[in-house]
């Protein structure tokens, strides 16, 4: 489903994934879990691109033109990663003009979700041992692109990196908020659990349903608070993440047990 950002995807969670929030398995400094995955042994200083991508998706399919001048444009591997069936990715890269130097996909990648990967496209920049070395999602800007391609060929020491959670904060720091500005105070769960008891003052747009609803019942240019105070804390965390990929820049997550941790 479309969520938020125009043209990105992102994924409800799958009952297998349990933990904490969502996986953080493609998080800079952490090895990719694909065993089958091939990279080149490059020059030191550049590195392997992994692309994670859904055909249908319409920001993977705007960035076309950056996909072919990145496989053009660098002497590093260019890895697809889809879990819809091969022939369909590997249809999508010819009729897009895409070179793929491997393309993994279902059944050998059962979801996305379960390798961490949150929303489509995600590009990361990984070293010949899979080891992550710059993430980001959603389609680039211009600038983006060419800093994005500059550190993949090793001439930028910079990583682009847009994959961030939101701070998390406790109750003073909230309190500090509300006082010193028009804070936003949003509840993600459903709509029955949110009559049953929530935090003063919150608007309640389950987390599903942001796609809709985010960008005309929310300020991007005012404090967004996520209530992650009760026992919705993937969900909240996971939409926290998504705000902030979306252009709410100011947008913290309030959760007292897990602030400062």
């Amino acid at each position: 489903m479309a969520f938020i950002y125009p043209g990105l995807q992102t994924f409800r969670p799958e009952p297998a994934v349990t933990g904490d929030g969502v996986p953080d398995l493609i998080q800079p400094g952490v090895t990719l879990a694909l065993p089958d995955l091939q990279l080149a042994e490059l020059a030191e200083e550049e590195r392997n691109a992994v692309l994670f991508l859904n055909t249908w998706c319409p920001a993977c399919n705007a960035g076309k033109s950056f996909y072919r001048k990145m496989t053009a444009a660098t002497a590093s591997r260019f890895v697809v990663v889809s879990d819809e069936p091969p022939v369909d990715v590997r249809r999508w890269l010819a009729e897009s003009g895409i070179v793929a130097s491997q393309v993994l996909a279902n059944p050998d990648v059962p979801s996305l979700y379960s390798l961490g990967v949150i929303a489509t496209p995600t590009l990361l920049a990984v070293d010949e041992r899979g080891v992550v070395l710059d993430a980001v999602v959603g389609r680039l800007s211009s600038a983006q692109e060419i800093a994005f391609l500059s550190f993949l060929g090793g001439t930028s020491d910079e990583p682009v990196g847009n994959l961030r959670d939101p701070p998390v904060i406790g109750n003073e720091e909230m309190t500090r908020i509300a006082r010193a500005a028009n804070v936003q105070v949003l509840d993600v769960r459903d709509r029955a659990t949110y009559e049953a008891g929530h935090h003063d003052g919150a608007v309640n747009i389950p987390w599903d349903e942001l796609a809709v609803r985010a960008r005309v019942e929310l300020s991007a240019n005012e404090p967004l608070v996520v209530d992650c105070s009760v026992d919705s804390w993937r969900e909240c965390r996971t939409a926290a993440r998504s705000l902030h990929m979306a252009g709410f820049r100011q947008v913290s997550v309030f959760s007292p047990d897990r602030a400062g941790k």
